[in-house]
């Protein structure tokens, strides 16, 4: 599938594909609006002095706050969080709403997380104020008070989490991969099967095509049924091959060899749709759909690109491998038999080859 393609069917595919990411941003945000909310609440001590220059004491207070750190979030400290609060939390539930480092130069920062801002305020506050009687009772100790509270727990204004907008756009964006990669794999299904005896591609809810076999088009004939050949049309050699009035009552443009029902292939046709096929000269031409306009060229490509073949009764027409290769698959021919119209293609192709090479 190259590029083209690829553009060709996401734009056919917009609605589905918008469709996904309307789904996949409403499921996110309701989602998230019903998940319980949790606050965070941040305070911070200082351990020494700022005004302190000697490096040996900066790293001497550097150190006395890491052994502050590992001490706020010991049990018997947060069970005496838990008892100053009246919290129904164990040390252990708490210690996992707790979280203590250092951020350097003697700081330490003390999150905590509930599910109200005035309890994420309140648990903060208080490990800050258990760390700070560390310091006070080494003041007693004649080392100095080193414990200071630079910045009080303060009751948050909005959750930390669930991220309503944050969670919403992410799901937008993966609904929107998510929606273009089935719509591209989908649209990359195989466009013959010649082993299961019939052709394929119709189109699927993504926009795309998917092996199915081909319906029947007249009324009345089942699917597991070829389709019939008229009687004026099994004996090309009779005489000239007249277009059997199968189209609606729609008059055929001229040069028309015959018209057929397209089933499958990778041209830009539409499946279900009766074609007239013509050649004119060195050109291969697809003309309709034949109710829509007899007369406008769907398809047109040199004839000695062309290898018109009969598969299980159907008229099957390959270009060369490649990015210019091609493939149509015509049903219910009218006017002349599949096989005769292949045998006139490939003797244009023959007759064609013969003027370019006398040409040279």
């Amino acid at each position: 599938m190259d590029l083209a393609e690829a553009i060709r069917i996401l734009r056919r595919s917009i609605w589905p594909i918008a469709f996904t990411v309307i789904f996949a941003s409403v499921a996110a945000f309701g989602i998230s609006s019903i998940i319980a909310k949790q606050y965070e609440s941040e305070a911070r001590i200082l351990v020494g002095s700022l005004t302190e220059t000697s490096s040996d004491q900066l790293d001497g207070f550097a150190r006395l706050a890491e052994t502050y750190t590992s001490l706020s979030t010991t049990t018997p400290v947060l069970a005496r969080v838990i008892d100053r609060l009246g919290l129904t939390v164990d040390p252990l539930e708490l210690q996992r709403r707790v979280d203590v480092g250092t951020t350097g130069q003697g700081i330490v920062r003390i999150v905590a997380t509930a599910g109200t801002p005035s309890e994420a305020s309140q648990i903060a506050n208080a490990v800050a104020e258990e760390i700070s009687l560390f310091g006070a009772r080494d003041a007693e100790d004649g080392a100095g008070n080193l414990v200071t509270i630079i910045q009080p727990g303060l009751s948050p204004l909005r959750p930390a989490s669930p991220n309503i907008p944050l969670n919403t756009l992410l799901a937008a964006a993966l609904g929107l991969v998510f929606g273009s990669g089935m719509v591209l794999l989908l649209g990359r299904g195989s466009i013959e099967d010649e082993t299961a005896g019939g052709f394929t591609r119709r189109r699927s809810w993504f926009g795309s095509r998917q092996a199915v076999r081909p319906p029947a088009v007249d009324a009345g004939r089942s699917v597991s049924q070829p389709p019939t050949v008229p009687a004026a049309a099994q004996n090309p050699t009779s005489g000239p091959p007249a277009v059997a009035p199968s189209t609606g009552g729609v008059a055929q443009p001229g040069g028309t060899l015959a018209t057929g029902v397209y089933v499958t292939g990778t041209a830009s046709l539409e499946p279900g749709r009766r074609y007239g096929l013509a050649v004119d000269g060195p050109r291969l031409r697809i003309m309709g759909p034949l109710e829509v306009d007899p007369a406008t060229v769907a398809v047109d490509r040199a004839v000695t690109d062309a290898d018109a073949s009969v598969v299980d009764g159907r008229l099957v027409i390959r270009g060369p491998k490649g990015k210019t290769g091609f493939v149509m698959a015509f049903m219910s021919l009218a006017g002349m038999s599949p096989a005769a119209l292949a045998e006139v293609i490939g003797r244009a192709a023959a007759d064609s080859n013969d003027r370019g090479a006398t040409a040279r």
